[in-house]
């Protein structure tokens, strides 16, 4: 309304992103029981990446143009042990895909560029406002770095994307008691919603079969859709 604006650096708004990477995981760390916290001469836990990516059975039109569906999963895991042992973090991601279009790869192409140049390569797979979920659940930035790999060889353009973030809470643990998430993400991702743009009231994905076993639940899901595509644009 002032008619002003600022200035900033990418290396000031780098800064800013890992401060607030830093308070978010310090409020994680502070949120969860200390049953749960691991002791300080416990040496650090090194995890799997699981990939799989299967045809889907759905087929539906966006942006005008025929898609057919692609589920990837993504499972990230305790080294040598599994969901059920250990717990975990599964990425399940249903991928619209068109023919390619030349005009949305230049656009993703770009973006990534931006991001990396922006926030540095640790922190382009993820927007800015998802620091406070990756903050509770440091694995799901190699969930998504793993997508953004394994989409590239994918081929065609996805249209629509709809990704599914689901905890697998280790047995016996509060969170795997009460089937829910760990205590505090409730308010960590509280202001996640706030960054959904007025008037959306797109219908959330389906609720994803990898959360249907038990002791998992539904944390996070983002859906992108194409509205239109317009080169001469």
């Amino acid at each position: 309304k002032g008619k002003s604006y600022s200035v900033m650096t990418f290396a000031e708004m780098r800064k800013r992103m890992e401060e607030a990477m830093a308070k978010a995981e310090k409020d994680a760390a502070a949120a969860k029981p200390e049953a749960e916290k691991p002791a300080s001469n416990e040496p650090k836990k090194e995890y799997d990446v699981d990939f799989t990516i299967v045809s889907g059975a759905g087929a539906k039109q966006v942006a005008g143009t025929d898609t057919k569906e692609s589920v990837a999963t993504i499972t990230v895991r305790e080294k040598g042990k599994t969901l059920e042992e250990a717990g975990g973090l599964v990425l399940e991601t249903h991928l619209w895909m068109a023919p390619k279009v030349p005009a949305l790869q230049e656009l993703a192409d770009f973006r990534m560029k931006y991001a990396q140049k922006v926030y540095g390569p640790m922190m382009a797979q993820a927007a800015p406002n998802m620091t406070q979920a990756m903050a509770m659940y440091p694995q799901m930035k190699d969930a998504m770095a793993k997508l953004a790999e394994e989409g590239k060889k994918l081929n065609g353009s996805p249209l629509l994307t709809e990704a599914i973030f689901i905890v697998a809470a280790p047995p016996g643990s509060q969170s795997e008691q009460k089937a829910e998430p760990a205590p505090g993400l409730g308010g960590l991702l509280g202001g996640l919603g706030r960054f959904r743009k007025k008037g959306n009231d797109a219908p959330a994905p389906a609720p994803a079969a990898a959360a249907q076993a038990p002791g998992r639940a539904t944390v996070l899901t983002t859906t992108t859709e194409t509205l239109q595509i317009t080169p001469s644009a």
